[in-house]
């Protein structure tokens, strides 16, 4: 599941699951870092970043098609499957 949810993210695809991601790393906030965050433009500095790092297929530029690592992933995901 740890190498599903990591290829997802490294694909590019984390958009997907935005919602459900960042609702997760606000609750695991405390009060005053919430306060800050709300009376700032950090919380939208946080979203920008986090719009542009998830929607990056890292996956195709750091492993090419037929190189060893994307073969040994594609071996691992075989296995767990």
């Amino acid at each position: 599941m740890g190498v599903a949810e990591i290829l997802i993210g490294l694909s590019g695809n984390a958009a997907l699951n935005k919602r459900d991601t960042l609702d997760k790393a606000f609750k695991s906030l405390s009060v005053k870092e919430i306060q800050l965050i709300a009376e700032s433009d950090y919380r939208n500095r946080f979203l920008e970043m986090y719009h542009k790092l998830s929607t990056v297929d890292y996956i195709s530029e750091l492993m090419p098609e037929d190189s060893a690592v994307r073969t040994n992933v594609k071996v691992i995901i075989s296995k767990v499957d």
